[in-house]
This record gives structure tokens, sequence and C-alpha cells, in this order.
């Protein structure tokens, strides 16, 4: 029976033992933790605006050199981040303002989708909103092609999103109003895409919304117009 005893004693110790081991270890483990949510905060907050600021000079300078593919290639790996998207667009809106030729070497590495990324990962952004809307109008301008690639990606429902949700903000309605037109423009597709996104609606809110504003007005006016087909938009009831 001491015999017995003993050994039950010894394995109660051993049991002991162990569960002071693995508390040690759960604490060290929770130490680790706090030491890596410390260095994560700190990345996120002290080492990300450089990192940010880097990654929208190399866009500067890539439109400066016309270079499309790196300015896409930034907007893919940075999608997450509103500012690199803003700058994006802005880069890829001058220069298919520039020459056709970069609107053709945006559509074939894949600008127009990357674009339309960034205005569905940042819908809430008023401004990459309106940026995102002058690129897509200014790559819609006579090119039937592009035309065609922003409504395969879903460029018409992502803008009409964009007005819905900024219904208040006279450059998102007034820049998302002359993409619209543009894209409408022999286009029956893309007019027929913008009907049933519920593109009319939207443009006529915009319009209640700003009805002091001559800019947003003249542009509401020429895409319902381009809308209805005929030159005239009282045939319009959406």
């Amino acid at each position: 029976f001491k015999k017995k005893k003993k050994i039950i004693l010894e394995q109660e110790e051993f049991i002991r033992d162990q569960e002071n081991i693995i508390n040690d270890v759960a604490d060290d483990l929770n130490e680790a933790k706090a030491e890596a949510s410390e260095l994560i905060y700190s990345i996120d907050h002290e080492f990300k605006p450089d990192i940010e600021s880097s990654t929208c000079l190399i866009l500067e300078l890539a439109m400066k050199s016309a270079d499309v593919k790196v300015i896409v290639d930034v907007m893919r790996e940075h999608l997450g981040s509103a500012k690199v998207q803003q700058v994006a667009c802005h880069a890829l809106a001058k220069l298919s303002n520039v020459s056709p030729k970069h609107t053709v070497e945006i559509r074939n590495a894949d600008g127009i989708a990357a674009i339309v990324d960034a205005m569905e990962q940042h819908l809430v952004d008023p401004d990459v909103q309106q940026l995102a809307c002058c690129a897509l109008a200014n790559l819609a301008l006579e090119s039937t092609h592009n035309k065609d690639a922003i409504r395969d990606v879903d460029g018409i429902t992502a803008i009409v999103s964009g007005m819905e949700r900024h219904v208040s903000n006279a450059d998102v309605q007034m820049l998302a109003c002359r993409a619209l037109q543009t894209l409408c423009v022999k286009n029956e597709d893309n007019r027929e895409a913008i009907l049933d996104a519920g593109g009319v609606y939207a443009i006529k809110e915009g319009m209640k919304e700003h009805s002091d504003i001559k800019e947003v007005l003249q542009q509401a006016s020429r895409a319902l117009k381009k809308l209805s087909g005929d030159g005239s938009s009282g045939y319009l009831h959406q």
C-alpha cells in the first residue's frame, strides 16, 4: 500500500510539474503575442505612411515616363490603399487624355479592371470614385473596344454604385455622368447596361441633390439625352 501511495504521489507531483511548464509556456506565448501586436501597430502607424508615400512617388514617376504596366502593377499590389489608388487613377486619367496609344496600353495591361477594382474596394472614398470615373470617361472616348471592356468588368455597375453612395458629392456626380454619357455613345449594349443598372435614377437623384450646380446639371442632362437614344431626355422614365 505504501508503495502504491508513493507512486501516486510521484505521479501527482509530475502532473503539477507539467502544469507549471504549460503555464510558463502560455505566459511566454502571451508575451510574444503582445510584442507582435506592438510591432504590427508600429509598422502600420510609423512605417506604412512612408511606404505609401514612396509608392505614390513611384506612380508619379511612372506617369511621367508613361509606364502603364508599372502603374497597374502598383494598383494590384496596393489595392487596400485608397491614397495609392487615387494617385494611380489620376495617372491613368492623365495618360489616357494625352494619347490614344496610352488608352490601348492601359486596356492591354488590364488597367480598366484595376480601376474598377479600386472603385469596388474603396466605394466609401469619394476621391477614388471621382478619379476613377474621370479615367474611365477618358478611356471610353473614341474607343469602342474600351467601352466594351469597361462593361465587361462591371465598370458601369461600379460607376452607378459610386453615384448612389456619394449622391451628395458634386464632383462624383459630375464625373460619373460624364463617364456614363461617354460610354453609351454609339454603343447600344452599354446604353442598355446603364439602364439596367439604374443609371437614369442615379442621374436624376444627383440632379435633385445639386439643382444649383451648373456643371452637374449640364453633365447629367447630356447623359440623359445620350441614354434616350433620340437626343431627348424626356423619354426616360426610371
